[in-house]
């Protein structure tokens, strides 16, 4: 996970991914949307970005890690958290905004 950047994620925008509850053992999936650059500070070791996902007819995610299950990473623990992204909401209203943020 230290070594993921943005560049890892943009080939598979439109993917689904998989992601395996850490605490509850159930599995859920989500297609990605963006990945976004954020701004780099001074001292961090990466270049920040976030993961925006979609998710539909499917329970909410339960709170806390999530691990990620994709061929093309290893699996890794990651903080999913549902938002609010109106751009979004208003193009796909039946959808469920996930994101992780990496800094």
């Amino acid at each position: 996970m230290n070594e993921f950047n943005a560049d890892h994620f943009l080939p598979h925008v439109g993917e689904t991914f998989r992601w395996r509850a850490a605490v509850a053992a159930t599995e859920s999936s989500m297609r990605l949307l963006q990945v976004e650059r954020s701004r780099r500070h001074p001292g961090l070791a990466r270049e920040p970005f976030s993961l925006l996902f979609v998710m539909h007819d499917q329970p909410p995610l339960s709170w806390g890690l999530h691990t990620l299950v994709h061929a093309d990473f290893e699996p890794c623990d990651l903080l999913l958290s549902r938002v609010s992204v109106p751009k979004h909401e208003r193009e796909d209203p039946n959808g469920m905004f996930y994101e992780a943020v990496f800094s």
